[in-house]
């Protein structure tokens, strides 16, 4: 009995509540400290992908919490289809506000899934989890699309501009480590995985030269730019995109033929011609 009342009375004495409270309080704020040192790291940049924040999306707001719960903080690009150590990223612009569609083209259902996630898993096949989506108007709306999906996802505070500023919101993003980036639009849905692994292989065979698709007469997008133009990239203004760029470039460019690339879904009726027999 003796032996069972010094065991109670240690317990007793052992530490007084508000110590244990402390105590827990202190483990709480290590544990705080670890998630935050692992979601720098998930970046390769070291910051999350949205702003400390808040970012502004039209309707709505699209809260950093909200952000993190969409699972949009960025990943590691070391998985996916891409070559390791390639150095290879895409930007994925799907920024637009879709007026002449008249609802957000990018929830769209094509094949059995909304137009975005098509377009993400497209570009994943290519470059794995080096991905980067660039959303604008309706951020709010899309992000969920995009919960388990590779890459990160980034918001264009200036998609009224037009699509140089998606452009140049991408192109910030992108890590030392990148040596050239694969620029593609989310309403190209004709455009396949074979398609973008084509133009892969070829800028991979020059990778000095931009590689970019060339349909209808008309060289576009998709194209591939090496790092060496990444500054004339982010120097770009206006609604006209790469295309700029591209007319200038034809001395250090590498067509390659894409027929499919000629089809952007800016109406109902282009929706239609993607469903169209071929």
């Amino acid at each position: 009995m003796a032996g069972v009342r010094a065991v109670l009375q240690h317990r007793v004495e052992r530490a007084p509540r508000r110590d244990r409270g402390a105590a827990r309080s202190a483990c709480a704020h290590r544990r705080l400290a670890a998630r935050r040192r692992h979601r720098r790291r998930l970046d390769p940049r070291g910051t999350a992908a949205l702003p400390p924040r808040e970012c502004d999306a039209a309707p709505g707001r699209l809260t950093r919490r909200a952000a993190a719960g969409a699972g949009l903080l960025a990943v590691p690009a070391s998985k996916g289809g891409g070559r390791a150590g390639d150095g290879l990223y895409a930007v994925l612009l799907a920024a637009g506000a879709s007026t002449r569609f008249g609802s957000p083209k990018q929830l769209i259902r094509v094949a059995g899934r909304p137009l975005l996630h098509a377009a993400v898993t497209r570009a994943a096949e290519v470059t794995g989890h080096a991905l980067i989506v660039v959303l604008g108007a309706g951020a709010a709306e899309l992000a969920p699309l995009l919960r388990h999906s590779p890459g990160s996802v980034v918001i264009n505070h200036e998609w009224r501009e037009g699509l140089a500023s998606s452009i140049r919101t991408g192109v910030a993003r992108l890590p030392p480590a990148c040596t050239g980036v694969l620029l593609l639009l989310a309403d190209q849905a004709a455009v396949t995985a074979q398609d973008l692994r084509r133009l892969a292989g070829a800028w991979r065979k020059q990778p000095q030269y931009i590689a970019a698709a060339l349909y209808a007469g008309i060289t576009g997008v998709p194209a591939i730019f090496p790092r060496s133009v990444f500054r004339e990239l982010a120097e770009l203004r206006g609604d006209a995109g790469a295309r700029v760029l591209l007319r200038r470039s034809t001395e250090r460019l590498v067509r390659v033929t894409m027929p499919s690339a000629a089809l952007d879904i800016d109406t109902p009726e282009d929706l239609l011609a993607l469903d169209a027999p071929k």
